[in-house]
């Protein structure tokens, strides 16, 4: 490549520099793909060697490249990948600032009117990559200017800013985006901003110089009219699994605090905005455990249409905060982040609620769909919904119940579809908050793990809990399966946030905080609640997920694990790590306990046994004040009796029966021995076993049942007591059993 470079640098400075500068000034007729070659070889040249700009740009070749560019010329894959490319060129040597400044062209300014363009729509959807390559270039082309020299910068903000009030302007002439027509109207805005975002934050995000002036010409009030144009879908931000591009522009990072807290400023305005007509909305018109279509399809659609255009205006903005918060590392965003989770507070539980009246879908594959307009179209298409049968009530099978649909009249077809739009919009919605919750958790912990506990990080911690808090103490949805389906989500999402994203961890700060808050006080009547209809399949899987997360956050390891975990200090008012894991073990057994006595274990899928033994397992091998468990007695040293039972050593532990108070009594010379399996007693004795059959099987099994309580189960499930009624015994002994082998197996 280097020989074919240098040959053709000879072969320019000869007799095809007249064929060269033809082909640039016709490249029409010549061909856009051999133009855009043509520039893509002078670039190269000029990298190759920086001083030969001065002597093309005397020869005619790059003022006749510049001169030769035009919307029209621009209209390949070719000359829109090469031509950022040859700016970026020019720009290594000193003379190239003012060369592309003074192109009649303005290329910069090109780029950028390209990118908003109708007509190039199709073709930058096509090729998504040319809006990264063009960001690229011109990021050079800020990087390579002369030190001191803030022309090119200012121009490409200019550039930028003037983009975005093209688009403004080009919004007015189209009509605002409606449910009832989703047809888009816009000629590909959606997609144009996708492409014009990308390329705004590429260059914004990795320059702080140049973010710096655009934040100077008041460029976030830009974005945030773009953000807030009515001629957009509904939840634009949130309609992939990956938000818009146009959100991420709120992730302007390379300015550091200042910039940090000039975007999170922005936010927080239009948080204010929008959280006023969402919470009187939802206070006025649904606040209640019935149905919410039924009520909605009451409503005036425009008053709908106002409250969905204001609850995605929210949603954006927590996708906003969203990309603040992935990359920032500043502690001065964590404090600012504590006024929009104090206001998600009177949110979040009520969209959560109402998010779940829309039973979960399959997998639609809406990657399948190129384009974001076309995306749109699908989501919020009422035609996209199953047909809904006359008076039916499958909510499993997807369908609305048929409250919802009781409409009369001929706006009949305008109130169906606007319903099914607002469970559209409460199903994205409560997603985004969803995440939202989790990554502030996440960032809580992750920015504090090598800093002190600041006041801000504290009290963002306690509002997180008392958003966790409102979210159980809602009422629930007035339908069972909703509600079971409710609760379920709960808590997954309790489990989410309260456990690192490696799942060997917990997340101690919030978990403590939560704790504090007696949050764990609003779990034991949700369990309750899901045991007494555990004949319904969702139950099962409200249950599955509730042990899940007893399981998971009374584990000692877990403790252990958390980087965090030392930063739990009684002088910060929090609890330190083995205090606090013992309080949640306890709170976590006075959640099962009724669990464990009421349930029909027989109606409990395997991996619930499993989560609800290994609570009762993590509460013994946690933290405790006393000494580890002694090793277990050999076969040599034990005395078998003609009986069977077993006379243990004389230093061995013996049973001698019940106390006075109730309790299992233990005797022994071995103080933690005896208060070990004194604890094992008590516990089985809560568990429904009668103090009689414990006793037997502790005397039978000898030091291997004062110590392992799953062996200790397991025997008395193979040896019940005669004088119980064993088949009352028997469900839920032999449950027990099946889950302690597997729980003991892995504690």
């Amino acid at each position: 490549s280097e020989v074919v470079q240098a040959g053709l640098a000879n072969v320019f400075q000869g007799p095809l520099m007249d064929v060269l500068k033809r082909a640039l000034e016709e490249p029409q007729k010549v061909g856009l793909c051999l133009f855009g070659t043509a520039i893509d070889i002078v670039s190269n040249l000029i990298q190759d060697d920086p001083s030969r700009v001065p002597q093309m740009i005397e020869s005619g070749v790059l003022p006749g490249i510049l001169g030769a560019l035009n919307k029209e010329t621009m209209r390949s894959v070719e000359c829109l990948s090469f031509v950022p490319g040859v700016l970026g060129s020019i720009s290594l040597h000193s003379v190239g600032e003012e060369f592309i400044l003074s192109a009649e062209s303005q290329p910069i300014r090109l780029l950028t009117d390209i990118l908003v363009d109708p007509s190039y729509a199709a073709l930058l959807h096509s090729q998504p990559e040319l809006a990264q390559i063009m960001s690229t270039h011109v990021d050079k082309v800020l990087r390579n200017q002369p030190t001191g020299s803030t022309k090119l910068t200012e121009h490409v903000v200019d550039c930028i800013t003037d983009a975005m009030d093209s688009i403004l302007v080009q919004a007015r002439n189209y009509p605002t985006w409606s449910p009832l027509d989703i047809e888009d109207r816009t000629e590909f805005l959606a997609d144009r901003l996708a492409a014009f975002g990308r390329f705004c934050w590429s260059v914004l995000g990795t320059n702080e110089q140049t973010l710096a002036k655009f934040l100077d010409k008041n460029g976030l009030s830009l974005i945030q009219q773009l953000h807030e144009l009515p001629c957009l879908p509904y939840h634009l931000c949130s309609l992939e699994g990956q938000p818009h591009p146009l959100g991420s522009l709120f992730n302007l990072q390379a300015a550091g605090p200042n910039g940090n807290a000039a975007v999170l400023t922005s936010l927080q305005s239009m948080l204010k905005n929008h959280h006023g007509r969402v919470a009187d909305f939802l206070k006025d018109r649904l606040n209640g455990p019935g149905d919410p279509y039924a009520t909605l399809a009451k409503i005036d659609p425009a008053k709908v249409d106002v409250f969905l255009r204001s609850l995605s205006g929210l949603t954006a903005v927590l996708e906003g905060l969203q990309a603040v918060c992935r990359e920032g590392t500043s502690v001065q965003v964590l404090e600012a982040l504590q006024e929009p989770v104090s206001m998600l507070g009177d949110l979040a539980p009520k969209l959560f609620a109402l998010a779940a009246w829309r039973p979960k879908e399959k997998d639609t594959k809406n990657s399948q769909f190129g384009t974001y307009t076309e995306l749109a179209r699908n989501i919020f298409s009422e035609r996209r919904a199953a047909p809904i049968e006359k008076d039916a009530m499958d909510v499993d099978a997807g369908r609305m119940p048929s409250s919802s649909m009781e409409v009369d009249g001929d706006d009949a077809g305008q109130t169906k579809a606007m319903l099914h739009v607002a469970r559209q919009c409460f199903s994205l919605a409560s997603h985004t908050m969803r995440q939202f919750l989790v990554i502030t958790s996440k960032q809580l912990h992750s920015r504090t793990r090598q800093r002190e506990v600041t006041s801000g990080v504290l009290a963002l911690a306690h509002k997180l809990a008392n958003v966790s808090k409102g979210m159980l103490s809602v009422d629930h949805p007035s339908d069972l399966v909703i509600a079971l389906r409710w609760v379920g989500d709960v808590f997954d999402l309790m489990l989410k946030m309260h456990e690192e994203q490696n799942r060997v961890a917990i997340r101690p700060l919030c978990l403590c905080t939560f704790y504090q808050s007696h949050g764990f006080a609003l779990l034991g009547p949700l369990l309750q609640f899901i045991v007494q209809h555990i004949d319904q399949e969702l139950a099962r899987a409200a249950l599955c997920s509730g042990l899940t997360y007893l399981e998971k956050v009374t584990s000692h390891k877990r403790f252990t694990n958390a980087p965090q975990v030392n930063l739990l200090r009684a002088e910060d008012g929090l609890i330190p790590k083995d205090p606090l894991c013992r309080s949640v073990q306890g709170e976590a057994l006075k959640c099962v306990l009724p669990v464990w006595r009421q349930g029909d274990f027989s109606k409990f899928p395997d991996t619930i046994g499993q989560s609800l033994m290994k609570v009762w397992v993590h509460t013994l091998d946690g933290p405790r004040d006393i000494p580890a468990r002694p090793a277990p007695k050999t076969s040599e040293s034990m005395e078998r009796t003609a009986g069977g039972d077993v006379a243990t050593a004389p230093n061995s532990n013996a049973i001698s029966g019940s106390g006075a108070d109730g309790e299992v009594a233990v005797q022994s010379d071995e103080g933690g021995a005896d208060r070990v399996a004194q604890a094992i007693a008590n516990t089985l004795v809560d568990m429904g076993f009668a103090r009689e059959q414990v006793e037997r099987g502790m005397r039978h099994l000898g030091p291997a049942g004062h110590s392992d309580i799953g062996t200790l189960i397991m025997w008395m499930v193979s040896n019940p007591d005669p004088s119980q009624d064993v088949a009352a015994v028997a469900p839920a002994a032999a449950a027990a059993a099946a889950a302690a082998a597997t729980a003991a197996a892995d504690p």
